[in-house]
C-alpha cells in the first residue's frame, strides 16, 4: 500500500512539482519509504516548495533518514550514564550484536514493550548479544524517575544534545517507539521488528541460552 502511495507522490511531483498538497502527502509517508526513493521526490520537487518550513524539514528528514537505514554503520552520538557523559561508542562498540530500543519516560508503548522483552533477556548470551535501551527525554530527571520504576537489566542510557542537536535529530525520529538491530560490526541490519521477530532471530543464530 505505502509503495503504490509513494509510486502516486512520485507521478504528481512530475506532473504538478509545485503543489502544496504532494509536499504534504510526502511528509506524510516519509518515514515508511526508502531514502532512495525520498531522494528521487525531493529532486523533483519545485524550488520554492523546498524553501518553505515544510520543505526544509523533508530534507533534514532525508538527510537524518540515511542513519537509520539497515545497511547503515550506528551514527556517533553521546549518552549520559547518569554521571558522566560517554561517546555512544566507546559504550557500543563492535563485537557482539546489539538490540537498540528508542524510548522516553512519556512513552507508555516504549514501556510496554520494555515488559515483553524483560522475560527474554535472562537468556541472551550477552558475550554475543546486548541489549540497551536509548532514551529520548531531555530532563536526565525523568529518565531517572522513569529507568528506576523499570529496574531494566539490560544498559540503559539516555541520548544528550551535542552542538545544538538532539537525539531525536541524530537518528532522525519522528515518532517511538523505534527500534535497531546492530550486526557484530556496529552496522544496520534490520528496524523496528517486534519480541517474536527478535526472538526468533537470536535463536537461529543461537544468542540465547537455555530458553524456551
Amino acid at each position: 500500500m505505502i509503495a503504490l502511495i509513494a509510486l502516486l507522490i512520485k507521478r504528481s511531483l512530475f506532473q504538478c512539482p509545485h503543489y502544496y498538497y504532494t509536499l504534504f502527502s510526502l511528509i506524510a509517508i516519509c518515514d515508511q519509504i526508502s531514502p532512495n526513493t525520498l531522494e528521487e521526490c525531493l529532486l523533483n520537487l519545485d524550488i520554492r516548495l523546498k524553501t518553505t518550513e515544510e520543505g526544509k524539514f523533508l530534507t533534514s528528514y532525508y538527510i537524518n533518514s540515511t542513519k537509520l537505514f539497515i545497511g547503515s554503520p550506528l551514527p556517533a552520538f553521546q549518552i549520559d550514564e547518569g554521571n558522566t557523559l560517554q561517546d555512544s561508542k566507546k559504550i557500543i562498540a563492535p563485537g557482539r550484536y546489539y538490540f537498540i530500543d528508542f524510548w522516553a519516560s512519556w512513552c507508555m508503548p516504549c514501556r510496554q514493550q520494555m515488559q515483553e522483552l524483560k522475560p527474554i533477556y535472562p537468556s541472551v548470551d550477552t558475550n554475543k548479544m546486548q541489549f540497551a535501551s536509548l532514551s529520548l527525554d531531555e530532563r536526565q530527571e525523568a529518565w531517572t524517575i522513569a529507568s528506576r520504576a523499570e529496574q531494566l537489566k539490560w544498559l540503559s542510557f539516555r541520548g544528550v544534545y551535542k552542538q545544538g542537536v538532539s537525539l531525536r535529530q541524530i537518528f532522525g525520529l519522528r515518532y517511538i517507539p523505534q527500534n535497531i538491530l546492530l550486526n557484530a560490526d556496529g552496522v544496520i541490519i534490520n528496524k523496528n521488528i517486534d519480541v517474536s521477530e527478535l526472538t526468533k532471530f537470536m535463536t537461529d543464530r543461537h544468542l540465547l541460552i537455555n530458553y524456551r
